[in-house]
């Protein structure tokens, strides 16, 4: 469709995605003709073409199982109407399930997803790995957990990550969504890749933009983002691949297949990159060796002797389409024989679960309100086990304390500077002298504001219109890597404004020697240093 038809890429999953829905529900192709909500020229359209087309769905429709064979079908609820069309006018039936009772393990409680992962990688490792299956939400934070912690303990699995999953795919996006934001890109935002590319910052500059630094590691950045557009994606995987110290030819070979590998880097196609990668699953090739990872939502059976659940809360219920052409009678009925087998996978089961957090109970997956008879509100409500971690129990009666007996001195006023966190806690203003912090806009114009408010009382006869102007400049541009440059405008007023009325108060209130005097709260006094000039203030 996208190489043949004019049409945007989400225009076109939109309807292509809603006619192959309304297929495997209602048996034919052209079905969506029905639902005159769901059609428009793209719809039109892409059925024509998908006619012509020899896919596994067309044979599903057009074919059936010849009828001189023995059919047996096992549990024709769980069928579609789509693969019912290929069934033949006679068949035998199975049922999925006997009627023997299936004895319910009961449920695991631990305290946290952390203690739920540390019990299950404690108990695999490589001689049993390829025995063991984990069945997650892979949503879920259970999901990116047991993948750090099995690779962490060097146990092999799969059936984990996808393909827009790789840190290393998602940073190239970044990358190119980085060039494109103009400007204002701040040092914070970009760290992920900073880190990547192997790019020192100081702590300093972590609320600076990127475009006012200039800092040698960072030009080459800088001069990409400037000339993004006259850039392939091939050119700038490359650029990636370079500076990160990677190869990603899986990625290369996915721009190939979509036919803009050769296309310059707009911020539409970018756009249409983008949601490509996050609504369709791009294969993946793995080894198929080790534990093996599935997906709450999407597997029906695990093949394995050992069957891990982590969750089992409400996130576990599949939602059905919300489409006129979905029986949701039927699809719900699929969903819960699903859930059902996909619980007896195993010859062992664990159901690992947590009964609260954030002080709230987990909602068990709402299957179960179908499958058991208890009434419950959550896990401990249903046949458990508790499991909890066991802390050292506190020896001694701690540090010993007693009154201080000193009266403090309270303090009535103090310039708007870094001083500020004196009043707040001295500890951490002297923490802040020995730790670099980010720097911030609002403390670097106050520090400025309280350096022109020393150096004009010690210089109030160098003071005019012409310093005021420079020292507005000099603001502007100690500050212009902090704060957004469509800003600077607004910023220059409120500066000259905010001079005009430090001059205006010492004109008004003559300070007596010393009074105003403050220790400095950043070296040397930035303005007067400016003018070449000195200041006395205390140490």
């Amino acid at each position: 469709m996208i190489a043949n038809e004019d049409i945007s890429w989400k225009r076109c999953a939109y309807a292509v995605g809603n006619i192959l829905q309304c297929w495997e529900h209602r048996g034919s192709h052209d079905a969506i003709f029905e639902y005159d909500g769901y059609v428009d020229d793209a719809t039109e359209r892409a059925v024509e073409r998908i006619a012509e087309l020899e896919t596994a769905s067309m044979k599903l429709t057009n074919e059936t199982i010849e009828p001189d064979l023995d059919v047996v079908v096992v549990e024709p609820a769980m069928l579609t109407q789509l693969e019912r069309a290929y069934l033949p006018a006679e068949y035998d039936t199975v049922d999925l399930f006997t009627d023997t009772e299936f004895k319910l393990p009961p449920f695991r409680i631990h305290d946290s997803p952390t203690a739920i992962v540390e019990t299950v990688v404690d108990s695999v490792n490589d001689e049993n790995a390829d025995n063991v299956g984990i069945v997650l939400d892979q949503e879920s934070e259970y999901s990116p957990l047991i993948e750090s912690a099995l690779e962490a303990a060097d146990i092999p699995f799969f059936g984990g990550p996808g393909f827009t999953d790789r840190s290393e795919h998602r940073l190239f996006l970044h990358l190119l969504r980085t060039a494109h934001r103009g400007t204002d890109t701040r040092i914070s935002e970009i760290r992920s890749l900073l880190t990547v590319f192997d790019c020192d910052v100081v702590d300093a500059d972590t609320n600076k933009r990127l475009h006012e630094l200039d800092d040698g590691d960072l030009k080459w950045l800088i001069d990409f983002c400037h000339d993004v557009q006259e850039y392939t994606f091939s050119d700038a995987l490359s650029v990636f691949e370079r500076h990160a110290g990677d190869t990603l030819d899986a990625f290369r070979e996915e721009l190939e297949t979509l036919t803009i590998a050769d296309e310059s880097i707009t911020e539409a196609r970018l756009d249409d990159l983008s949601f490509y990668l996050q609504t369709y699953e791009v294969p993946v090739d793995r080894e198929n060796e080790g534990v093996l990872l599935a997906d709450a939502k999407s597997a029906s059976y695990v093949g394995r002797e050992v069957v891990f659940y982590l969750g089992l809360d409400d996130r576990w219920t599949h939602s059905a389409p919300r489409r006129p052409w979905v029986d949701q009678d039927a699809q719900f009925t699929r969903n819960l024989k699903s859930f059902q087998l996909l619980l007896q996978s195993g010859s062992q089961q664990h159901y690992l679960v947590q009964d609260a957090t954030g002080g709230s109970p987990v909602t068990p997956c709402l299957y179960f309100e179908e499958l058991l008879e208890p009434e419950y509100d959550r896990f401990s409500d249903l046949p458990s086990t508790s499991h909890q971690i066991e802390t050292a129990a506190r020896v001694g009666d701690g540090f010993e304390n007693g009154p201080v007996g000193v009266t403090p001195d309270p303090v009535e006023t103090i310039s708007k500077s870094s001083l500020n966190t004196y009043v707040n806690s001295p500890r951490d203003y002297y923490f802040s002298r020995v730790v670099d912090g980010p720097e911030k806009a609002y403390l670097t114009e106050g520090n400025l504001l309280h350096d022109f408010a020393e150096f004009y009382v010690n210089h109030p006869d160098a003071v005019g219109e012409e310093t005021l102007s420079e020292v507005v400049e000099l603001m502007l541009e100690d500050v212009r890597p902090l704060v957004r440059s469509v800003d600077e405008r607004t910023r220059r007023t409120e500066y000259r404004a905010s001079l005009e009325t430090i001059v205006s108060y010492f004109d008004a209130n003559q300070p007596t020697e010393g009074a105003f005097l403050t220790p400095s709260s950043g070296g040397d006094n930035a303005v007067a240093a400016h003018f070449g000039r000195d200041v006395d203030s205390r140490d």
